[in-house]
């Protein structure tokens, strides 16, 4: 039996991020028709028939969720293990930095 080596698969998942930071926005583009905006679309509609008002995003990444969440009127927390993502959420979305919380 061959032995495989063990992988640090969170790790490289956090490595990739980290590399990728500046550049995650685009290169996962959005627009009101995608997958992502249309779920969102669908969490709010949900939210306010059953009196939702606070999120907790949890793998908030560059915080596109919680912009538009946010926009709505929502209390939100994003909680984010990669601080190079959390810096570009703050940077450029404007997101408080309090608002994010890095944690795994």
């Amino acid at each position: 039996m061959r032995r495989v080596a063990s992988v640090d698969a969170v790790g490289l998942q956090r490595a990739y991020y980290r590399r990728t930071a500046t550049r995650y926005d685009e290169m996962h583009p959005s627009d009101p028709g995608d997958e992502h905006s249309l779920a969102l679309r669908h969490v709010l509609v949900y939210a306010a028939a059953y009196g939702i008002n606070s999120f907790l995003d949890v793998g908030s990444g560059t915080g596109r969720a919680l912009t538009v969440l946010r926009e709505s009127g929502a209390a939100c927390i994003g909680l984010e293990p990669v601080a190079a993502l959390i810096d570009q959420a703050v940077q450029t979305k404007g997101i408080p930095a309090n608002v994010m919380i890095r944690g795994s």
